[in-house]
């Protein structure tokens, strides 16, 4: 029974990891699919990228006013909800019929991703067992590092395959089972407390250090990403014109010298290898 109810006390950080690992997947996805967005809403590179850079902007700036005004929220209710926002705003990414609209879905994804970051760690730490409060941030740690790393060669692979849109989708129905594994096994938390270390972690974390940092990271990496695609595309164009000019020219030099063989009658004279 003791060993049931330890098991048990892990199983909000188990949610609470998984959770951060889509919402940074979620963040980083987009990057590898600028291309395929832009061919498909007939947009620029250049305008798709601006997708990744509000969505930066975003997150920066509206972590501390959201989270002040979420403050009366009892814990596990406000991330439930930030979790609901997250899923339907990424539905209206898969659906959207147009760049306004798909820029309208992202900022719903950037508003639920700076509240659910002022408290994840905060609810971390107070789900874990005593004693435990480093192994729950190093699980947190863990959870957004793997999402940096496999998130972004993810998405492109579902891009590629099934196309942007049920990339975004994957997102919602992953963050959906999210959902309902977080309304069973989550603990009610207290109130005043969690809100307190929640908004101080909010100001440590708009630093204007943290903010410049990264929104420059989304940017570069963004348009990093495009350019690229771009040169990997050039360089294939040029590999298979010189592929196509050797063989071309191997076969013409091959013929000149038969032609020169046959005419010195020095073919007669060749021995064939078996």
């Amino acid at each position: 029974m003791q060993k049931k109810e330890s098991f048990s006390r892990w199983l909000p950080l188990v949610g609470l990891t998984f959770a951060v690992f889509v919402f940074n997947t979620s963040e980083f996805m987009p990057i590898g699919l600028l291309t395929d967005i832009a061919t498909d809403l007939n947009i620029s590179e250049a305008r798709a990228g601006l997708l990744i850079s509000v969505y930066a902007w975003v997150v920066a700036i509206m972590s501390l006013p959201l989270m002040i005004k979420a403050s009366k929220m009892e814990l596990k209710r406000l991330l439930l909800s930030i979790i609901a926002l997250f899923v339907v705003s990424h539905v209206g990414s898969a659906l959207a019929e147009g760049y306004y609209t798909l820029m309208l879905s992202r900022i719903g994804v950037a508003c639920a991703h700076s509240i659910f970051w002022s408290i994840a760690s905060p609810l971390a730490v107070r789900t874990v067992p005593d004693g435990k409060r480093a192994l729950a941030l190093s699980a947190i740690a863990t959870g957004s590092s793997v999402a940096m790393v496999v998130g972004l060669p993810l998405g492109r692979v579902i891009g590629l395959y099934v196309g942007w849109r049920m990339a975004f989708m994957s997102i919602a129905i992953i963050s959906a089972l999210i959902f309902v594994f977080i309304l069973v096994v989550f603990p009610q938390t207290e109130r005043e407390t969690a809100v307190v270390r929640c908004i101080e972690l909010v100001v440590t974390d708009v630093s204007k250090t943290e903010v410049v940092g990264d929104v420059g990271i989304e940017q570069v990496v963004g348009y990093a990403a495009t350019e690229a695609q771009t040169a990997i595309k050039m360089l294939e164009h040029v590999l298979r014109e010189r592929m196509n000019n050797l063989t071309i020219g191997k076969i013409l030099r091959l013929s000149a010298n038969a032609q020169r063989e046959i005419a010195t009658g020095k073919w007669l004279h060749r021995e064939v290898l078996v």
